[in-house]
């Protein structure tokens, strides 16, 4: 998971020159947040983008071009662990991957 969401951050987020990696958690989950400041991603292409070989228009560059099957494959894993993965975009200002997982106790 963290390594799509990173790797997506440094390729179509580093023009805003910033990216990053939060953890945090509460009491029923972890959250796992990969993060940059770029150009953002369009409210109209939040849903598709998790979609198997769907690729942004600027993905197709060939500078930036993908498969465009690194983030289905992250949504498929984060759902088969039972967790969500979401997207907050702010163009300029922040966008955010999250990924919710449950949070599991050990004990010894």
């Amino acid at each position: 998971m963290v390594g799509s969401s990173l790797s997506n951050a440094i390729r179509y987020g580093s023009d805003g020159r910033v990216i990053g990696l939060t953890l945090r958690h509460d009491e029923q989950h972890v959250y796992i947040d990969a993060w940059n400041k770029g150009k953002g991603i369009h409210e109209l292409y939040k849903d598709r983008i998790f979609e198997r070989l769907y690729t942004l228009e600027d993905s197709r560059n060939k500078l930036y071009q993908g498969s465009g099957l690194g983030l289905a494959i992250t949504k498929r894993l984060v759902e088969r662990l039972g967790g969500t993965i979401s997207l907050v975009s702010k163009p300029y200002e922040k966008t955010t991957f999250t990924a919710q997982l449950n949070k599991m106790n050990y004990t010894r």
